[in-house]
């Protein structure tokens, strides 16, 4: 039996998150997880899942080494179109399911972007993040984002203009956000 998520993540998908997730926010986010993570040129960064590829294409424009991957057809279809002209040298996409365990590992930093876990079982989760785990080199780190719901109420509520509390961090890229946000040390 497939679950909703199979399935859930196609063309219409990209199309709904790019109109609320334009290139401006996506170039913050990129910018803030390259500081906050103290990137480099050649740093091995695995994103997964990568969706349609808008971290991975920026952090491998930026000079990273990356993988991304995703579960979805639809979405790396997407990510590859969108690749231009970025080398194969800094920028894979493959399909994976990350409850099972990646063939490569000796990552930097493993990035979970945009809230992948919860979608199934609590077990499904554990071997999501025991992939992730497993996929750095010692000393390596693991960021997961998640989506919590005073979030997302925050945000709604910004657009559809009923609160306005400039004082909340929106984006990686806040200064804010780096004194109680850290990667985990995997």
């Amino acid at each position: 039996m497939n679950e909703w998520w199979q399935t859930f993540f196609d063309a219409d998908y990209t199309r709904l998150w790019e109109a609320w997730i334009d290139s401006a926010r996506t170039e913050q986010e990129i910018a803030g997880l390259w500081k906050l993570l103290d990137l480099r040129d050649g740093t091995r960064v695995l994103d997964a899942p990568c969706g349609y590829g808008r971290i991975s294409l920026g952090l491998a424009r930026r000079g990273a080494a990356v993988l991304g991957v995703d579960f979805s057809e639809s979405l790396l279809n997407e990510a590859q179109r969108r690749r231009g002209e970025a080398p194969v040298e800094r920028l894979v996409y493959r399909r994976h399911d990350l409850r099972e365990p990646l063939p490569e590992s000796g990552f930097d930093v493993a990035l979970n972007i945009f809230s992948s876990l919860g979608y199934a079982s609590e077990a499904d989760d554990v071997a999501i993040l025991s992939t992730l785990r497993n996929a750095v080199r010692p000393g390596g780190r693991v960021f997961i984002e998640t989506n919590h719901r005073a979030q997302w109420l925050h945000t709604g509520a910004l657009r559809i203009g009923r609160a306005e509390h400039e004082h909340a961090p929106r984006s990686l890229s806040d200064p804010r956000l780096s004194v109680g946000l850290s990667a985990a040390q995997a």
